[in-house]
């Protein structure tokens, strides 16, 4: 919201497109990870009596995995939406369009610079490290195969990695995949990523 807010501060033709950009993104990409977090702290609750508290379940995750076959199909689904739902979130190419320097300059920053624009790219490296962290404690195992609440430094190096390796990825995808259009990122994390994960949720509560 407050970069959304920052876009809207500056009357330029460019920045209004990329905060229109940059709605229909969240708009789309944010249910979906939502939801697909919601999941393994579900089947956490049903099975380990967690209380549907994320610390708990995310100590668990790694366990939700095995259960039975209907947990391992609702975690296969969030898996595979919470991720194009992360790279929607993230901007990661294909779904870098409210940016899109060739089309719209810098979109919602054309208009920022000095302290402002570092801010505003602070809040978004900021969301590269959170999210990617919340997807590695959910669908990744977290410290998994140390306990962390046994071991926590042992525990934090192998979630490092994990986060590390994760980020990787998701840069080596960002290189290498071509800028969808607008209408094209929407339709994709709709059709996919928010069915998956609406899916799963619905499987994990019956």
């Amino acid at each position: 919201m407050a970069i959304l807010f920052m876009g809207l501060a500056t009357p330029n033709p460019y920045t209004s497109i990329g905060v229109g950009r940059y709605m229909a993104l969240l708009v789309s990409s944010e249910p979906s990870f939502i939801a697909s977090f919601m999941v393994p702290v579900i089947i956490a609750s049903r099975f380990f009596n967690v209380n549907y508290s994320f610390y708990k379940a995310s100590i668990l995750s790694h366990r939700l995995w095995t259960i039975d076959p209907f947990s391992i199909i609702s975690m296969i689904l969030v898996a595979v939406a919470g991720f194009i739902a992360l790279m929607g979130i993230l901007e990661i190419r294909p779904f870098d369009f409210p940016e899109a320097e060739g089309e719209i300059y810098c979109g919602l920053f054309t208009e920022y610079c000095g302290p402002r624009l570092v801010l505003g790219f602070f809040i978004l490296f900021t969301e590269r490290i959170v999210f990617p962290l919340i997807y590695v404690m959910l669908f990744l195992g977290g410290s998994w195969p140390i306990d962390i609440t046994m071991n926590y430094w042992a525990g934090f190096l192998i979630i490092f990695m994990k986060f590390i390796l994760l980020f990787i990825l998701l840069t080596i995808i960002d290189n290498v995949m071509p800028r969808l259009r607008p209408d094209q990122g929407v339709r994709i994390l709709w059709k996919y990523a928010l069915t998956l994960s609406l899916t799963a949720l619905i499987i994990s509560l019956i």
